[in-house]
């Protein structure tokens, strides 16, 4: 995933725009511990630019970067035992990406996640345990991979002369957010950080380039 966040910040320095991508994790659980995992990349505030003629800023040439055949993510997933329907879902009018997977059960969900934020140029101490079930009681641990390769990327960005102080200012509307659903309702749910949506839905919601958000604590058990 390293090539992906590394291109995110080049095209976040390089072409001076606010608010050009989102990112949205989701992660939906049956009431046996089944479930479907998404990642969205959306990048419908590139459209502008790209109206004004930029090569590099064309569906194709976006797409074709954020492509996961590039590391063979997408084979590794299917190899995964309990890991199904795994997709890449391309939206060229709204320039929004979508990866997704079912999962039998937690198990084949960290397997998943393992194999989806891997990252080769990284310590690889993993594998690492990103959730847990018991009965009706949901953990997610405070581990964040995407946030940790992300952070990587802009302090190796900060030694090579970047003005990380202009790049925040520019780019404060940029969020990062997990939501975690599930089949049944939610009772409770630990981190205040959370926010719920309706009785199925929790939503945490950072902004990278604002403060200490990049530090924040995704951590959260939830009871049914």
């Amino acid at each position: 995933m390293k090539r992906l966040f590394s291109l995110v910040l080049v095209l976040f320095i390089s072409m001076s725009a606010t608010s050009c991508m989102n990112f949205i994790e989701n992660i939906f659980f049956n009431k046996d511990g089944s479930g479907t995992y998404s990642f969205t990349i959306d990048m419908g505030g590139l459209k502008s630019l790209a109206a004004m003629g930029s090569e590099d800023l064309t569906p194709e040439n976006l797409m074709k970067e954020v492509n996961l055949d590039e590391n063979e993510t997408e084979a590794r997933l299917k190899d995964i035992p309990g890991i199904s329907n795994v997709g890449t879902t391309i939206d060229k009018q709204a320039y929004v990406v979508k990866v997704h997977f079912d999962f039998d059960n937690i198990n084949a969900l960290n397997d998943g996640l393992n194999a989806f934020m891997a990252d080769s140029t990284s310590d690889q101490s993993g594998p690492f345990e990103f959730f847990s079930k018991k009965k009706k009681t949901i953990t997610r641990a405070n581990l964040n991979r995407f946030m940790n390769t992300f952070e990587g990327a802009l302090g190796a960005s900060e030694t090579e002369g970047v003005d990380m102080n202009m790049v925040k200012l520019m780019f404060s509307d940029v969020y990062y957010t997990s939501e975690i659903e599930t089949e049944r309702r939610i009772k409770s749910f630990d981190n205040t950080d959370y926010k719920a949506e309706g009785e199925n839905k929790i939503v945490w919601k950072i902004y990278p380039f604002k403060g200490d958000d990049l530090n924040a604590d995704v951590g959260v058990t939830i009871k049914n």
